[in-house]
């Protein structure tokens, strides 16, 4: 993962993983997949809420995305705080809609299916 951040408002976290399909694209925003969350641990048990998954096919104004209004799904299997750290481990499958992002205007007919894992170990803010 790459630019990737969290933020801990001690009754929610919010986490936002930014990563690249092709390794020599860290810098660009073409070809990347953000999942975006909320967390709160209640007695143990990790609550993701709004979740939130994009694949910038074409970077940041025309991309695939999928909210949880939408079908899009997190679910974590760990997460652990270590000092100004977050460890965040889990899957996520949303059917991602082609969208003109400054448009709002959605493609129902352009649709890619994803699923996968992640597991990254984050740093603050900065």
């Amino acid at each position: 993962m790459s630019q990737s951040d969290w933020k801990d408002y001690g009754y929610q976290m919010t986490v936002s993983l930014f990563g690249h399909t092709v390794e020599n694209t860290t810098m660009s925003t073409k070809e990347a997949l953000m999942i975006q969350f909320a967390v709160t641990n209640t007695n143990g048990t990790l609550n993701v809420m709004n979740p939130e998954v994009i694949y910038l096919s074409q970077g940041m104004t025309k991309a695939h995305l999928a909210k949880q209004e939408d079908g899009a799904d997190v679910t974590l299997t760990a997460a652990e705080t270590s000092g100004d750290r977050l460890m965040v481990e889990g899957t996520f499958q949303a059917d991602l809609v082609f969208t003109e992002v400054m448009k709002r205007k959605k493609d129902p007919e352009n649709v890619l299916n994803i699923a996968g894992t992640f597991k990254a170990d984050i740093g603050p803010v900065r």
